[in-house]
């Protein structure tokens, strides 16, 4: 019988010391944090826009932070850290061309991102010929418009009449196509071309009183072969 009793006690008291013995009075073990995102330049959008006129941009890319400055051909621009994935800049008026543009950052260690394909500036239309530039004052005239950067207009205006026009191609110089004058009085009027960020080109249509002109069933001109809408039509 004693020798049970002490079983029991041994066992017991071995119990107790199973339970105890996992906690060892240290606290669980916590998980890592996960590493900070690579700091990175991965866009930016637009990627290209006007040298005449001020505009804004998104660089996208990881790991920005408060205090992170861009700098566009050399020159530091207006930058805000939206987050640490989105950069918002304002692009200054600038010569034509293709520049870089960096996100850079002095703390804890001095370190500049490229950022890929950099920006593009488009210089402004310009009109270099209207065929033809003179027509009826009752309108009705088709009209090609030629030039570098026209391919890419936005609105036309003749003597401050918009104008519906086709764009024959697919490039920034590409000619457009008006298949009618506007009814205007007589006179030499403004023709205004404006891109897709407002830059504008100007030439000069001169009209006339119908009886000036014999068109001969010519009229039709270049929207006999081209319908309208033939690529791509203006609004």
């Amino acid at each position: 019988m004693r020798s049970g009793s002490l079983t029991r006690v041994v066992m017991a008291s071995l119990a107790v010391s199973v339970a105890i013995t996992p906690g060892c009075g240290k606290p669980p073990t916590e998980p890592s944090p996960p590493p900070p995102a690579p700091f990175l330049a991965r866009s930016i959008s637009p990627s290209e826009g006007p040298t005449t006129l001020a505009t804004t941009a998104r660089i996208e890319g990881t790991g920005f932070q408060s205090g992170d400055t861009v700098v566009v051909d050399g020159s530091r621009v207006d930058a805000t850290v939206l987050s640490a994935t989105t950069i918002s800049l304002a692009m200054p008026a600038h010569a034509a061309g293709k520049v870089e543009v960096t996100v850079s950052r002095v703390s804890p260690i001095a370190h500049s991102l490229s950022v890929p394909g950099g920006y593009q500036f488009i210089p402004p239309p310009v009109i270099s010929e209207l065929v033809p530039n003179i027509g009826s004052t009752s309108g009705g005239t088709p009209m090609s418009i030629r030039g570098t950067g026209v391919g890419w207009a936005a609105t036309v205006t003749v003597g401050g009449i918009a104008s519906p026009f086709v764009v024959d191609g697919w490039t920034r110089d590409d000619p457009i196509h008006l298949e009618s004058t506007p009814a205007h009085a007589a006179g030499t009027v403004e023709v205004i071309l404006t891109d897709r960020w407002g830059q504008a080109a100007r030439g000069e249509f001169t009209y006339a009183s119908p009886a000036t002109f014999d068109f001969n069933g010519t009229g039709k001109g270049w929207w006999s072969t081209h319908p309208p809408g033939f690529r791509v039509s203006s609004r």
